[in-house]
């Protein structure tokens, strides 16, 4: 006759239960003190990685239930006796830290009626549901407000990332008719599964959206740079003992010079730089108000007398 397992599958569940409690009572002591430090190790986390091979998101939902235990002495009681299994703890710790320590003890009495009750998937949905209410509430909206679409990100030790969300009618829509726009077609015998097409579609889609940015980026100047940029004349056909100031359109720009260049024909100047006089080339005679230059003192050099 072979014996009934039942009652010895219960008690080792409740044992296994109270086992992971002081597991995590010791993991929030070593938290508090530090001891993590002693290993040279930057937090609890980073220790649970890497001296119990923990994934990151085991090691970051170990460090919160520890963590959220110390403030919450009903639910560490129910679990020290095996009454509330680990994963019902870890829901109701993240839903502390997701809605608030305020809010969170106004729902405690009725998320311990239901853990009590429900199993682990069933209470997480329970669980969602008072934290939309509870997220309804604290924003000041009305409670038949339909329901935004959410979309979480995780990025993995290996640098793979895992999305998790939902959408709301009309941007399940949209994704639909985005992604099926550049979705691979199955080819072979053997064709690819539609869920790594569909991933293969949205990495598509946003390296299509980051080239777009990228070159409207290029192609655009802040205005800022372009206050700043000013023409500089060019000056690189004029040697260095007789350097040129300005260009011809600079000049012009002088009061007494656009006067009379507002008077006289239009005269067709080449664009090219003001030419200079040669070495054996006289210079022209200047007359300055209130003095004039003869020829004679021209060609010597010398200004003349001054005339009344």
């Amino acid at each position: 006759m072979r014996t009934d397992l039942r009652k010895q599958l219960r008690d080792q569940w409740r044992q296994l239960t109270r086992l992971q409690a002081e597991f995590s009572r010791t993991i929030g002591e070593a938290d508090a003190r530090a001891d993590y430090k002693l290993d040279r190790h930057t937090s609890m986390r980073s220790w649970l990685v890497g001296e119990l091979r923990m994934t990151g998101s085991e090691a970051s939902q170990r460090v919160c239930v520890a963590r959220q235990l110390r403030e919450l002495p009903k639910v560490a009681t129910l679990f020290t006796e095996g009454e509330l299994p680990y994963a019902h703890v870890s829901l109701l710790a993240r839903t502390r830290v997701g809605i608030g320590a305020t809010a969170f003890t106004s729902a405690l009495p009725d998320l311990l009626t239901t853990a009590r009750t429900l199993d682990a998937s069933r209470f997480r949905e329970h669980v969602r549901q008072v934290r939309r209410e509870q997220t309804t509430i604290r924003r000041g909206t009305a409670q038949d407000q339909p329901e935004r679409g959410r979309l979480a990100i995780r990025t993995h030790e290996d640098g793979t990332v895992t999305l998790h969300g939902r959408l709301d009618q009309p941007g399940g829509a949209t994704l639909q008719e985005a992604l099926n726009t550049v979705l691979p077609t199955p080819t072979g015998k053997a064709p690819t599964p539609k869920s790594e097409r569909r991933a293969e579609a949205l990495v598509t889609l946003c390296n299509r959206q980051l080239s777009t940015m990228r070159h409207t980026k290029s192609r655009t100047i802040p205005s800022w740079l372009g206050t700043r940029m000013r023409p500089r004349p060019s000056n690189r056909h004029a040697t260095a003992k007789h350097r040129v100031g300005g260009t011809l359109s600079s000049l012009i720009d002088l009061p007494p010079l656009r006067a009379a260049a507002t008077q006289t024909p239009a005269v067709i100047v080449s664009p090219g730089p003001i030419p200079l006089p040669r070495r054996d080339q006289e210079p022209a005679a200047r007359t300055t108000p209130g003095r004039r230059l003869t020829h004679a003192a021209a060609r010597a050099g010398r200004w003349g007398a001054r005339t009344t």
